[in-house]
């Protein structure tokens, strides 16, 4: 019997940690997300899950990451978030690069106090001079 208990443990373990932390259902950042590209047609669109995964579509790219980020905004406002990509189609996206898999990155975001837009940061820059943005929450049926 312990020995079934310890296999089960392992499998569950296992579900788990093939993803990223999952997050609270109700997280902020859940949901679906629009990044317009400047002076283009193009744009990306994020999913992001509860289960601690994001489905990325890019103009031809097709990319499935891991992240974690924070429950709450650190005390300068934004959330920590660290992504790794697990999975792409090795399609071009908006700015004409493939990414490739394997790939960590470690971004700062800071969420509009309405919930409709955030920008995505390399630092927790006041002055927001090294943010991407700003990304769009749609609705599911925008998507």
């Amino acid at each position: 019997m312990k020995r079934v208990i310890a296999l089960v443990c392992a499998a569950a373990c296992a579900v788990v940690s093939a993803h990223g932390a999952a997050v609270r259902p109700d997280h902020p950042l859940i949901g679906l997300w629009r990044l317009p590209y400047p002076n283009s047609s193009c744009a990306e669109i994020y999913r992001i899950e509860a289960d601690g995964t994001t489905l990325v579509t890019s103009h031809h790219e097709v990319a499935e990451s891991e992240f974690t980020v924070s429950d709450r905004p650190e005390p300068s406002g934004f959330y920590k978030w660290v992504d790794r990509i697990v999975r792409d189609n090795g399609q071009k996206d908006c700015s004409g690069r493939v990414t490739e898999p394997g790939q960590e990155v470690t971004r700062y975001i800071l969420l509009h106090p309405a919930g409709h837009v955030f920008v995505m940061c390399e630092n927790e820059d006041e002055e927001l001079e090294t943010c991407i943005g700003p990304f769009i929450r749609l609705a599911d049926a925008d998507a």
